[in-house]
């Protein structure tokens, strides 16, 4: 069983800190929702997101989870 709070802190950090696009194949689903109204919903959202801040980076502050609802919040 995958340890879903590495899983979310890992693509966390792969996306947003490392600019690394190819974690949206391997994290996230095909039908992603995203649910800020400052990006553009969808995988090619973050991907714009990520390639329109260079400079971006996110560094988790803290993690909640509860693994028996499969939910992951992180803050930073």
């Amino acid at each position: 069983m995958t340890d879903i709070r590495e899983l979310v802190v890992t693509a966390d950090r792969e996306l947003f800190t490392e600019h690394d696009v190819t974690t949206l194949d391997r994290h996230f689903s095909a039908d992603y929702v995203e649910h800020s109204p400052l990006v553009a919903d969808g995988l090619q959202g973050l991907r714009d997101l990520v390639a329109g801040a260079p400079d971006m980076r996110h560094d988790v502050a803290r993690v909640l989870v509860d693994e028996a609802k499969g939910l992951v919040a992180l803050h930073g």
